[in-house]
């Protein structure tokens, strides 16, 4: 759902605005997801590079950063399922939160908006 709502957003962005754009998605299960198995997934999802990056890296720091944003996630040790908010963070070109959005119809449209404002600042790459 979450990549499915996020085709949606970019296909309503121009390419100069993608060519803009990096969408960071980090994994909520680094034990399991190295970088191998997060190549298939971007490619299974059809997440084209350089718009997509998938992001992986060692248990502590990912779990650190994961935590630092706010998503909460439960791991059921039975099925390996893991609970997890569903966030959009969008970061602005100085490196600072500027919106947060969940799924949905309404919140998809904020996002694009949003994106729309952000990528017509001038500035770097956000």
């Amino acid at each position: 759902m979450i990549f499915a709502q996020l085709r949606s957003v970019t296909d309503a962005l121009s390419p100069a605005e993608l060519k803009q754009l990096t969408i960071a998605a980090i994994t909520l299960d680094p034990e399991r997801d190295d970088v191998a198995r997060l190549a298939a997934i971007s490619e299974s999802q059809k997440l084209p590079l350089p718009t997509y990056q998938l992001l992986t890296g060692k248990s502590e720091t990912v779990n650190h950063v994961l935590d630092n944003y706010g998503f909460i996630r439960k791991h059921d040790p039975e099925t390996g399922e893991i609970d997890h908010n569903n966030l959009f963070i969008v970061i602005d070109r100085g490196g600072r939160v500027a919106y947060t959005f969940t799924l949905g119809q309404t919140q998809q449209a904020w996002l694009i908006e949003a994106l729309h404002k952000l990528l017509a600042e001038p500035g770097a790459r956000p």
